[in-house]
This record gives structure tokens, sequence and C-alpha cells, in this order.
């Protein structure tokens, strides 16, 4: 699992990417603002508007922290 952040050439703002399909699928989920989709040899890259809370999202997410019980479906 790699991941880094940028400064894309999408957006003037911070952007984050992963290459990681499952903590994509999470940060989505957390309403994390997909802005881009590129190819990489075999594999792709998943670019979302950054946020200050990602550090911790990214860490719970690891460490199966976060709490993503909801009653209301």
């Amino acid at each position: 699992m790699l991941t880094e952040q940028f400064s894309g050439k999408e957006t003037s703002d911070e952007a984050f990417e992963t290459r990681d399909f499952y903590l994509a699928c999470f940060l989505k989920c957390r309403g994390y603002e997909l802005i881009g989709l590129r190819a990489e040899e075999r594999h792709r890259v998943f670019v979302f508007r950054d946020r200050r809370a990602r550090g911790d999202d990214v860490l719970g997410f690891y460490g199966d922290a976060i709490d993503n019980s909801d009653d209301s479906w």
C-alpha cells in the first residue's frame, strides 16, 4: 500500500492520493471528494481533496478504530 500527498495539477488545493482501493472506498464513504482517477501501469490512483482530519481517518481505517455502525439503515 502506497500513499502520498502532492499538489495536484487538477486543482490548486492540496490533494491526497492512494492506490489502495479499500482505503479509497472508505474515504469516499467518509465524504471525501474524489477529484481524479489516473492510470499508473496496471494500477489506478485515486485522488481526493485533502482534509485536516485525513491523517486520523487513515490511521483509524488501518487500525480498525473507526466506528461505522449506523442503525439508521
